[in-house]
């Protein structure tokens, strides 16, 4: 049985006087697609309803990211440019790949304030947190393991969840999943004590800013990013309910938590690392380190590299210690069926652009080994299918960003 409690926020207020004291801020965003500030797909155009709508939009100064750090310089700013931001959000990636670059892509930075958003990438992962709290996969695990890892570095971390949600008339997901992950997550902050708001009350429930419509926080064709990327309308109703709440928190200092009984979780990733494509490539055969492409979804892998090959006889091995293993792949430059194979055994196809089913959730880092020896030295190869049995139009081509591996606690 929950139980409400409500708790001081002590973060809160030593976030307030640091800022008081004119000392330099930093302000970091962790999550998807949503938090790099994705909207509505084209911003010109006719929608499912067949309306016309035109938007213009400024992702760097209309999205809810930046209209959210845009207020806190506005309430808490002493100085010029005392507060500094950390965009260190990826499209399409949930709460596990989160944990897993953490270390490299947030907390090198030192944050004072945290902003963690990953609901509707973690859709697939609601049921299974639901029905196990304590699976390797869990949304309360992943989430253990981000806050334990920003809590070492900062012990006094402000930080906020919002709940993301989705466009609630498209045909192209099941909407329990997306519901589920964001009860599961809402559950999540309750237990770890961090502040939140469900947008999903923001949007559908609650009174809208003043020039928002109900029908626009969505817009554009029924497509995949449009049915979970808010119009800049939705950007603005969004930022407000966020805003709406931190006002709130930063004048009580308190917080209402309704504390699901879960004890015993384990962080997942344990000792999460990450691997660069630049330590994967020692001259193999058949690949090439290449410039990754600039993309505005991805702001925080700017200068990267990664590993290409479009040999179909090229195959793939990273050898690691650990209990898990993933690869991050580059989809946006994968037309590919790879077998995966660990320490000799078969696990199954990896797939994208092929016109077969796929043995593994798809996800830009997809995990596929969690139950191996630690301390045990293992082998991880993808080797491209003998068949490809591609989608028309596409070549044999993949992409590798990194390797992620749990070498369990240390």
């Amino acid at each position: 049985m929950n139980r409400l409690s409500t708790q001081e926020l002590t973060s809160y207020k030593k976030f307030v006087d640091k800022a008081n004291r004119g000392e330099t801020v930093t302000v970091a965003y962790l999550g998807g697609s949503i938090t790099v500030g994705a909207a509505t797909f084209p911003l010109e155009g006719v929608n499912k309803d067949e309306c016309r709508y035109s938007y213009t939009y400024d992702v760097n100064r209309e999205s809810w990211r930046a209209l959210t750090f845009q207020w806190m310089k506005d309430t808490f700013e002493k100085r010029p440019r005392q507060f500094r931001q950390v965009n260190a959000a990826i499209g399409g990636t949930g709460s596990i790949f989160g944990a897993f670059r953490a270390a490299k892509h947030l907390l090198e930075q030192r944050p004072d304030f945290l902003f963690i958003e990953f609901a509707v990438n973690d859709d697939k992962k609601g049921k299974l947190t639901r029905d196990n709290p304590h699976t390797d996969f869990s949304i309360y695990r992943t989430y253990t393991s981000i806050i334990s890892q920003v809590k070492n570095v900062n012990p006094e971390i402000a930080m906020f969840i919002p709940v993301s949600t989705f466009r609630e008339d498209t045909a192209l997901f099941e909407p329990d999943d997306f519901n589920i992950a964001a009860e599961e997550t809402v559950k999540a902050a309750n237990l770890f004590c961090i502040p939140y708001t469900n947008i999903g009350d923001v949007f559908y429930r609650n009174k809208l800013p003043d020039g928002v419509e109900k029908h626009r926080l969505f817009d554009g064709e029924d497509t995949p990013g449009n049915a979970v990327h808010p119009s800049p309308q939705g950007h603005k109703a969004y930022a407000a309910g966020v805003i709406e709440v931190l006002g709130s928190l930063f004048r009580k200092f308190t917080f209402d938590f309704e504390k699901p009984s879960i004890d015993d979780l384990k962080p997942y990733p344990e000792h999460g690392k990450l691997y660069l494509a630049e330590s994967l490539y020692d001259g193999i055969m058949g690949w090439e380190l290449e410039n990754l492409p600039e993309r505005e979804v991805r702001p925080v892998l700017d200068g990267y590299k990664k590993l290409a090959s479009r040999n179909r006889q090229a195959a793939f091995t990273f050898v690691f210690e650990g209990s898990a293993a993933g690869i991050w792949f580059d989809l946006e430059s994968t037309s590919a069926r790879m077998d995966v194979i660990i320490d000799g055994k078969m696990l199954g196809v990896w797939q994208y652009n092929a016109a077969c089913k796929d043995d593994f959730v798809l996800s830009n880092c997809t995990m596929f080994a969690a139950v191996l020896e630690a301390g045990k030295q293992h082998v991880l190869k993808l080797i491209p299918s003998e068949t490809q049995n591609l989608k028309e139009g596409c070549e044999f081509c993949i992409g590798i960003i990194g390797a992620v591996v749990d070498c369990g606690l240390t």
